[in-house]
């Protein structure tokens, strides 16, 4: 019984996890992030090359530190490191469009 039971879970569908769905849509926007920094002419039309550049390290920032997922121990550097993954995903709601 046990070796039909072994087969069954072979052929069973696999759900996926959300944390590994989660990651997969980092690892996508990380991907996509990165061949917009290589192409950095292409851009929003109010904004530098430089600060287009800035933009997109602060949201290349928060995926990767959401896609990590490591804890800090210390308590000030967990706040400044939240305000900075904040800002960049704040950043990719409002430049979502461009990316």
């Amino acid at each position: 019984m046990k070796f039909l039971n072994k087969i069954k879970s072979l052929f069973a569908k696999k759900t996926i996890k959300e944390t590994d769905f989660n990651k997969e849509i980092c690892e996508k926007t990380i991907s996509r992030i990165k061949f917009r920094q290589s192409n950095l002419n292409d851009r929003p039309k109010n904004l530098t090359e430089e600060e287009w550049g800035k933009i997109l390290n602060q949201i290349l920032f928060a995926f990767s530190v959401k896609q990590q997922g490591i804890s800090l121990k210390s308590l000030a550097k967990r706040k400044m490191r939240k305000k900075k993954v904040v800002e960049g995903f704040r950043l990719f709601e409002v430049y979502l469009k461009d990316l």
